[in-house]
C-alpha cells in the first residue's frame, strides 16, 4: 500500500492537510475576483492583468523559493509563504481600489511557493514506483479545497467581496499554526543541503541542469502549454456565462464546485488504478485529448447550456487526469538536492502561462469573438500533445504502457 511506502505517514499526512487548506482559501476568492475588479470599474483586459499580476510574482520567485528549500529546508519555506499568504488575504479584504487590488494580488503571487515545495517535500520522502498515486492524493487534496473554496466564497460574497478575504486570512492562520506544530524536515538530506549552504550561491547553470533533464522538461513544457490553455478558460469562463447564460459569482462558485468534485474522484480514488491499467504515458496522451475536444465543444456552446456545463465537467475530467502524471514526469529520476528547484521551474512554467494567458484571453474574447479564447486554447493543447508524442519514446520505462514493461 501507498502509506508503507512513505518514510514518514504523519508528514506526508500534513503536508496533505496544509495543501487541502491553503487552496481552499485559494479558491474561496477565485471566482469572485472578476467581480470584485469590476466593482472598481475594471474591463476585460484590466481583469486579465490582475489575474496576471499574482502569477507574474509567482513565476518570478518561485525557483528562489524552490532552490531556498533545497538549501535551507522544506519546513521553514513552506511556513514563511503560508504566513505571507495570510496577509496578503486580509489585505485584499482591505483593498477599495482597482491598484489595490493589484498590489495586494502581486504580495500572493510572490508567497506563493507552498504548492511546489508541498510537492518537492512528497518527492524527498516516497518512492518513484509510488510517486503518481502520491501525486495523485496531493492533487485530490488541492481539487478538495479548489472544489469546496469556490462554493464558500460564493456563499460569502453574498455580503460584500471583502469577507471571504478574511474568511481565507484566517484559514492560512490556522494553516500556519499547524505546519508550526507538526510538520518536520524531510530526514536524510542535511548533509547534502549543508554542501549546498557551503556553497554560498545560487548557481545560474542550475536551470540547465534541470531542463537538461529530459523527464523534466518534457513535464515543465507540457505543464506550461496546458496551463497556458486552462487560462483562456479560467480567466474568460465567467464572463461568458455571465453573458450568455446570466451567471453570477454564486452560480459561477457552484459550478466550479461541480467541476472539482470531478477531479478529486478522479485524482483521490481512480488515478492509481487508471496508472497500473493503462500506465502513465496513455493516460497523458488521455488527459490532452480530452481537453483539446472539451475546449473545442465549449467555444461553440453558448446557446446551450447542457453542453457548456458538459464540456467544463470533460475538462475537469481531462486535467483530473493529466495533472498527476505531468508531475510525476517532472520530478522523475530528479537528485535529491533540485527537487525543490525543479518544482520550482515547474511551477514557474505554469506562472509564466498564467502571466501570459490572462491577458490575452481578455483581448481574444472582445477583439474577435467570445469562442476564439477558448479555440486558442485548444490549439496551445494540441501543440503539447504533439510536443510530447514527438519526445514519449525517449522516456524513461516508467512512462510505457504496462504491456510493454512486462516485455
Amino acid at each position: 500500500m501507498l502509506c508503507s511506502a512513505i518514510m514518514n505517514k504523519r508528514a506526508f499526512a500534513t503536508i496533505f492537510l496544509m495543501l487541502l487548506m491553503d487552496l481552499l482559501g485559494f479558491g474561496m476568492i477565485i471566482p469572485i475576483l472578476p467581480f470584485y475588479a469590476q466593482k472598481y470599474g475594471a474591463n476585460a483586459f484590466e481583469i486579465g492583468v490582475l489575474m496576471g499580476c499574482f502569477s507574474f510574482f509567482q513565476f518570478a520567485l518561485a525557483p528562489v523559493w524552490g532552490r531556498a528549500s533545497d538549501f535551507f529546508g522544506r519546513r521553514p519555506i513552506l511556513l514563511i509563504c503560508i504566513f505571507g499568504s495570510s496577509i496578503a488575504y486580509v489585505l485584499l479584504g482591505l483593498a477599495d481600489s482597482y491598484l489595490q487590488l493589484l498590489i495586494t494580488r502581486s504580495l500572493a503571487g510572490a508567497f506563493a511557493a507552498n504548492i511546489a515545495t508541498g510537492y518537492a517535500y512528497v518527492s524527498d520522502t516516497i518512492s518513484p514506483s509510488h510517486r503518481t498515486k502520491a501525486m495523485g492524493l496531493l492533487g485530490a487534496a488541492m481539487g478538495v479545497g479548489f472544489t469546496i473554496g469556490p462554493a464558500i466564497g460564493a456563499l460569502l460574497s453574498k455580503d460584500g467581496f471583502a469577507l471571504p478575504n478574511y474568511v481565507a486570512a484566517s484559514i492560512s492562520l490556522v494553516n500556519f499554526t499547524f505546519g508550526w506544530i507538526w510538520l518536520k524536515e524531510p530526514a536524510g538530506l542535511k548533509e547534502k543541503r549543508q554542501k549546498l549552504r557551503n556553497e554560498k550561491k545560487f548557481r545560474f547553470e542550475t536551470f540547465f541542469k534541470v531542463m537538461n533533464h529530459l523527464p523534466s522538461q518534457v513535464g515543465i513544457v507540457v505543464f506550461f502549454l496546458y496551463t497556458l490553455a486552462l487560462t483562456q478558460m479560467e480567466v474568460m469562463f465567467a464572463v461568458y456565462m455571465g453573458d450568455f447564460f446570466g451567471f453570477n459569482a454564486e452560480s459561477t462558485g457552484y459550478l466550479m464546485f461541480a467541476m472539482g468534485m470531478i477531479m478529486i474522484l478522479i485524482q483521490g480514488g481512480l488515478i492509481g488504478r487508471l496508472v497500473a491499467k493503462f500506465g502513465e504515458r496513455s493516460l497523458l496522451q488521455t488527459g490532452l485529448v480530452i481537453s483539446i475536444v472539451a475546449l473545442v465543444l465549449y467555444a461553440f456552446s453558448s446557446q446551450f447550456l447542457w453542453l457548456s456545463v458538459t464540456s467544463l465537467c470533460a475538462l475537469a475530467a481531462g486535467r483530473g487526469v493529466l495533472q498527476p502524471n505531468m508531475t510525476t514526469l517532472a520530478t522523475y529520476q530528479v537528485d535529491p538536492t533540485l527537487r525543490g528547484v525543479t518544482m520550482g521551474f515547474y511551477q514557474a512554467g505554469s506562472s509564466l502561462a498564467r502571466v501570459l494567458g490572462p491577458i490575452t484571453a481578455g483581448w481574444l474574447y472582445y477583439e474577435f469573438t467570445p469562442a476564439t479564447p477558448f479555440l486558442v486554447g485548444a490549439g496551445y493543447v494540441v501543440c503539447a500533445l504533439v510536443y510530447f508524442l514527438a519526445l514519449s519514446s525517449r522516456l524513461p520505462a516508467f512512462l510505457k504502457d504496462p504491456a510493454e514493461r512486462q516485455s
